[in-house]
């Protein structure tokens, strides 16, 4: 995933499965675990979800996806790839 704060790689694991979806959100990704609530009907697509790092909170996203159904997605955020050895990253 690429970002204005840098590109971060993304592990994920999904316990409920459904389609797919491609969503967009005004917030940054947070670095270390996040869980996703995600749900999709006939094009339409969102997530809310919550990241526990240092930075985190809940977030919310919105796009597309089909077809219709939804996941639980647990994911871990790296740091920037491209500033690993950062030592001001998520503070």
């Amino acid at each position: 995933m690429c970002f204005s704060v840098g590109i971060h790689f993304f592990n994920f694991r999904k316990p409920l499965t459904g389609g797919m979806a491609v969503t967009i959100s005004p917030y940054s990704p947070t670095e270390g675990l996040n869980v996703g609530l995600q749900g999709q009907w006939w094009g339409v697509a969102g997530q809310v979800g919550y990241g526990f790092g240092k930075k985190g909170g809940i977030f919310w996203e919105a796009g597309g996806g089909l077809p219709p159904g939804g996941s639980l997605t647990i994911y871990n955020v790296s740091k920037p790839i491209n500033n690993l050895n950062d030592n001001n990253n998520n503070k």
